[in-house]
């Protein structure tokens, strides 16, 4: 990913209930998430300002960004086609990851509706429909066999897409999912990569299950349970204290109604649309831009 400046502005979109740190406004579809998308993970909110809009139709005007950040996102789209634009519409440069071809065969996440991989800078984007869904039934085994053996996650970066971009998103749609699959860069040298690391990888599987068994028993002390839980609960509120890059006078003259892409007014506790007169609420200092 590309360097970002100390003063730059960044959105992120889909920030769920783990944003990034460095991001200055959050934004997700969904406030209370009934869908599943974000795997039942409640929305995390702190003191940044906090969006709840599409990202087909995203509620800031041109350029307001010089950067987005969208992490395991694209792939839920609806119409990914007006997301990626519009994306490119808001800010000057940003960064996607999401699952590349291989791992969404394996994994098939219900929630999912795309296969996509980078093709020399360039997104290569097919549906996934259940027509041309080529998951096996065997795959899940697969995806359950590599995770368990940490060979996914130690080596996380061949198993998802990523584009750093600046100035516009390069993308094409296309229905013939065996091309996305056959842009799909995948390393002769893996087998030889995970047979180079498999002593690390044990080493740290033994890690991880003495941790976990340290863990469970910390939190079943009657002594130490609660301090944890307090612990966690001092942790957020200095996160949730935390001051925000953006004064609330300023993050109104970024923003644009999601309808006509016209300047919004705020009036006792609503966004009022200059241009379509549409209104929209603010509950709680969640702006929801729908």
């Amino acid at each position: 990913m590309q360097e970002i400046k100390d003063d730059a502005l960044v959105l992120e979109v889909g920030s769920g209930s783990s944003p990034w740190h460095r991001s200055d406004v959050l934004l997700d579809r969904f406030y209370i998430d009934e869908t599943g998308q974000r795997g039942g993970g409640e929305i995390f909110i702190d003191r940044r300002p906090m969006v709840v809009a599409a990202g087909e139709r995203l509620p800031f005007k041109d350029k307001a960004f010089d950067f987005v950040y969208c992490c395991h996102v694209v792939e839920h789209a609806v119409d990914i086609a007006s997301m990626l634009d519009e994306m490119s519409r808001v800010a000057k440069a940003g960064f996607i990851e999401c699952p590349n071809p291989l791992l969404e065969r394996i994994l098939d996440q219900e929630q999912h509706n795309w296969y996509i991989t980078n093709s020399g800078g360039q997104l290569l984007i097919a549906p996934k429909t259940p027509a041309n869904n080529v998951t096996t039934r065997e795959d899940h085994f697969y995806f359950r066999l590599l995770s368990d053996h940490f060979i996914v996650r130690h080596h996380w970066d061949r198993f998802v897409t990523r584009l750093s971009w600046t100035g516009n998103i390069r993308y094409e749609l296309c229905n013939d999912v065996s091309r996305v699959f056959a842009s799909q860069p995948i390393s002769s040298n893996l087998a030889q990569e995970v047979q180079d690391s498999l002593a690390g990888v044990l080493a740290k599987a033994r890690a991880d299950v003495r941790k976990d068994r340290l863990v469970s028993a910390v939190k079943s002390s009657k002594a130490l349970g609660p301090l944890i839980k307090v612990a966690k609960y001092l942790q957020k509120w200095r996160r949730m204290k935390r001051e925000p890059r953006l004064s609330p006078e300023r993050f109104l003259s970024m923003l644009a109604c999601p309808k006509c892409k016209s300047d919004l007014q705020r009036h006792d506790g609503r966004y009022r649309c200059i241009g379509c007169a549409q209104e929209f609420p603010d509950s709680d200092g969640v702006s929801v831009l729908l």
